[in-house]
């Protein structure tokens, strides 16, 4: 469905909206598509059709162990044994 509604030109899409004889959740979707918010559907369309591209996050600094109750310490020992 998706692949579908992002190939039509706005003519279509307007047409499909208007033809009661679609589906309602298609028209909708091509009510949205056709809508201010249309970029933001066409990128929720792929998301939903093909995934999101994984995002990685690092994260730097210092934690004083010295802060960190031995509960949290066990924890990240833990976490970390893990990975290995």
């Amino acid at each position: 469905m998706s692949e579908t509604l992002m190939s039509m030109d706005e003519e279509q899409i307007h047409a499909t909206i208007n033809d009661k004889k679609n589906p309602l959740s298609i028209r909708i979707v091509a009510k949205a598509l056709a809508g201010p918010r249309g970029p933001e559907m066409i990128e929720r369309l792929l998301d939903r059709a093909h995934g999101k591209a994984k995002q990685v996050q690092e994260f730097t600094g210092e934690i004083k162990s010295s802060e960190l109750s031995p509960e949290k310490k066990a924890k990240i020992q833990r976490l970390l044994s893990s990975r290995l």
